[in-house]
């Protein structure tokens, strides 16, 4: 029997709220900012930015024992979020913020299902619950004001406006990255695989 995931405690739930909030100031400044910057340029400052952040903190943590096996992930880590970031500022100049940001609700959807062969992790029947309605939620908010309700209207939604597809990728691939940063982490330190993943996506 693998696995279930692991149930959050109350102080996890509270960062999880703080880094939410976080993030979506974070998109929305993005969001401004794609307007003014070409994607890869952004894409460069944004991540170059927070690697002296990184540095710091590994420093204050202490250099970490970096096993061999630390650098497949790690990398792999690394180029799907040079995608992914590409991707996002791409989808965030060609689309709506109201309707690009909220599918990225769709990364902890792909990533539990991800760390089910990767990591032998697997959710609960409240956690299948709740990724449920994720998706039945990221379906709902692509639909058009007026239409019918269903799978068809909300593919010829998306295919009106490609900044849905875009992000429905970005999700994929930042949930791709997420059962690697946690097998990097096993093998480096939070704070030093924060800084190979900065640096190298820049």
């Amino acid at each position: 029997m693998m696995p279930a995931l692991m149930a959050l405690t109350f102080g996890a739930l509270l960062l999880v709220i703080a880094c939410s909030l976080a993030w979506g100031g974070c998109d929305l400044s993005r969001k401004l900012l794609s307007g003014k910057i070409r994607p890869m340029p952004l894409v460069v400052l944004l991540t170059v930015a927070a690697v002296p952040f990184f540095l710091v903190w590994m420093l204050v943590d202490g250099l970490p024992e970096v096993r061999p096996s630390y650098w497949a992930p790690a990398l792999g880590s690394v180029a799907l979020n040079v995608g992914a970031n590409l991707a996002f500022f791409v989808a965030l100049r060609s689309g709506a913020l109201s309707v690009a940001i909220p599918l990225l609700s769709l990364t902890p959807v792909f990533t539990t299902l991800l760390a089910i062969p990767l990591l032998g992790q697997q959710p609960t029947p409240l956690q299948g619950l709740g990724i449920l309605l994720v998706v039945a939620g990221a379906f709902v908010i692509s639909l058009p004001e007026e239409g019918e309700l269903s799978p068809a209207a909300a593919w010829r939604a998306w295919q009106s406006d490609r900044s849905a597809l875009w992000m429905v990728l970005v999700a994929l691939c930042w949930s791709l990255a997420v059962p690697l940063d946690k097998l990097a982490m096993d093998r480096a330190s939070g704070p030093l695989h924060g800084l190979v993943l900065n640096a190298g996506v820049g």
